[in-house]
């Protein structure tokens, strides 16, 4: 039996946008936990409903911060140590940089999905160049 995570930052797209994979992949034998931002009550018994369990972190995906940012990646290892997933899917920029980080640290297999090119390949400060950077290697 497999025990994964899927990451994502909004509770609603893991509904919306990721309910049939979710849907999938109980039906094929894993044990799914979701990890996203806080939800509504509503988001939270959609979830629910999925057959997943969910866990949460405060994340904000638009927020330029590098202590918020590291924050946010001591807390993603706490949950996957407490979770211990044999996997990982990550969808949006910061949830695969910073996830796919905590998953490489603790030998976790880890998988990205990236959608678009969105906010890091956008703008022309130093940060966007570095976080470009960053995403790009």
């Amino acid at each position: 039996m497999h025990n994964s995570v899927v990451f994502g930052v909004e509770p609603s797209s893991l509904v919306n946008f990721r309910g049939e994979l979710l849907k999938s992949m109980i039906t094929h034998g894993s044990i799914v936990t979701t990890l996203s931002n806080v939800p509504t009550d509503i988001q939270a018994a959609n979830l629910e409903a999925l057959g997943v369990s969910s866990e949460f972190i405060a994340f904000s995906k638009k927020k330029l911060s590098i202590i918020s940012d590291l924050m946010a990646f001591i807390e993603i290892i706490r949950k996957y140590r407490a979770i211990n997933p044999n996997k990982v899917l990550a969808y949006t920029i910061k949830p695969v940089i910073w996830g796919g980080l905590a998953a490489k640290f603790l030998k976790i297999d880890f998988y990205a999905l990236i959608t678009g090119l969105g906010f890091s390949f956008q703008g022309v400060s130093f940060k966007r160049k570095l976080l470009t950077k960053l995403v790009c290697f």
